[in-house]
């Protein structure tokens, strides 16, 4: 029997998605074994610069990130450092997660507000350095 682990980070504010994950101060460390949470932890952002996020968030065996907006050259290290990247989602955490989960986390309520053209355009979600569609197959179905 094989089991799909996957290693969940999202940058918070309170109880919520944290807008922009350049300046975050939290991440939510959420480990899933087929599509269902079998851990958390939250992790301090240590005084970094932007850049060395990434770095901090790969060493943490972060395999996606859910976050709010960020920067162009913090998107491509994280993609780089092999990262699923899921910007510009907003709303509050459990909720994200369980639309995550299943799904469903293309529905309108989740995108943060101003960047509806953003995810047209293309900046929506990277894997392994290729744009994917915005269609969030259920990741748990998917093998990994």
């Amino acid at each position: 029997m094989s089991y799909s682990v996957m290693i969940i980070g999202i940058p918070i504010w309170t109880d919520r998605i944290s807008p922009v994950l350049d300046t975050a101060l939290k991440l939510l460390v959420v480990d899933t074994q087929n599509g269902q949470e079998i851990s958390r932890k939250f992790l301090d952002f240590p005084p970094l610069h932007p850049m060395h996020r990434a770095g901090f968030i790969a060493s943490a065996g972060i395999e996606v990130v859910i976050c709010g907006a960020l920067s162009r050259p913090l998107e491509q290290m994280l993609v780089a450092s092999g990262i699923e990247v899921y910007p510009y989602v907003t709303g509050n955490v459990e909720r994200v997660i369980a639309a995550f989960s299943n799904g469903e986390l293309d529905q309108d309520h989740f995108i943060l507000p101003g960047c509806r053209g953003r995810r047209g355009r293309g900046r929506m979600r990277w894997r392994q350095g290729r744009r994917v569609g915005f269609g969030y197959e259920k990741h748990y179905k998917e093998g990994r």
